[in-house]
């Protein structure tokens, strides 16, 4: 077998190995609250529990709970992922099977590292709320905007902090580690082509799938689209921390709407639309000119008190 596509399959089977694993790890912690919630049920009153037998009130009332603690199941199961998928790349390290510790790094001194993080951050704020203005412009089929709503409804419908850790903190994580992280770099490595055409490659198929593990058309195209962005980030940034965090703050946008919902009127959404599009791209083009200076000074050896530094991806 040829060697590069010997590589590309390792890749690809290595990147599709997480995916299936996180999907896997999210379904058995569901039906591990499934089985909690069956036999709570047992001994219930189900009185207020739609259902012509008691059967059907048991498997109502399991739903409902289960439905209820999606934002529960999401952080369990995306700290036993993240726990996972750490071990798994500190032992490839150990056995000099694969370097991917290297991109948990940060190249940065520690007050360009914050300032950085809260470029990051803010920017996939900015970035959301204008998407969400101005796709309400767009006429989009109501099936799509249901789906995508009982996709995101059903983990911010539970307690506010756990929906906050588990989009905010745990999926930016674990996704970032998976798709930009895994998929990516190994893709991008595995690509016998020179360092800017594997990036396109490898960050078009990336944010493909990207879009597909989300589950439904209208998520599944918008998420492709800031898988995009994504992309840019980390090889800019020259650290999975920089997505994380844009992702983190993309996730997180929903949290302004509770203090400041004015800003998604559908009447003003143009005008928001544009304003905060306008500020993403400004807090963007900061990051740019940030991470210029960053990468100049590392190679001028005035990087970490003086050394130089291997983990810098800059193109």
């Amino acid at each position: 077998m040829n060697k590069t596509f010997k590589k590309i399959l390792i890749a690809l089977g290595v990147s599709f190995a997480f995916m299936l694993g996180y999907a896997l790890i999210q379904i058995m912690v569901s039906l591990a609250f499934t089985l909690v919630y069956s036999m709570t049920a047992v001994g219930a009153d189900l009185s207020d529990i739609s259902g012509a037998t008691l059967t059907e009130k048991v498997m109502n009332f399991t739903m409902q709970k289960v439905l209820e603690n999606t934002g529960v199941i999401l952080l369990i199961s995306g700290a036993i992922s993240i726990a996972a998928m750490l071990l798994i790349i500190l032992l490839l390290k150990k056995h000099n099977k694969w370097d991917m510790a290297k991109i948990l790094a940060v190249p940065y001194k520690a007050p360009a590292a914050i300032f950085t993080g809260l470029l990051c951050f803010a920017t996939g704020v900015a970035f959301n709320v204008g998407f969400v203005n101005l796709m309400s412009l767009i006429p989009i089929p109501e099936s799509w905007i249901e789906a995508n709503n009982e996709s995101v409804g059903a983990v911010l419908s539970g307690n506010i902090w756990v929906a906050i850790i588990a989009t905010s903190v745990i999926a930016p994580v674990a996704e970032e580690l998976i798709f930009r992280g895994v998929f990516y770099n190994m893709l991008k490595d595995a690509l016998p082509l020179r360092r800017r055409l594997a990036a396109l490659i490898s960050g078009f198929t990336v944010s493909v799938f990207f879009g597909i593990y989300h589950g439904n058309i209208l998520q599944g195209l918008y998420t492709f689209l800031f898988s995009i962005l994504l992309v840019i980030i980390y090889e800019r940034t020259g650290s999975i921390w920089g997505p994380v965090l844009v992702h983190a703050g993309f996730n997180s946008s929903w949290i302004l709407e509770l203090f400041a919902a004015r800003i998604f009127e559908e009447k003003n959404a143009a005008v928001n639309g544009a304003i905060f599009i306008g500020v993403a791209l400004v807090l963007l083009g900061g990051l740019f000119l940030l991470t210029k200076y960053c990468k100049q000074n590392a190679a001028d050896g005035n990087y970490n008190d003086g050394s130089r530094s291997d983990n810098y991806y800059f193109n």
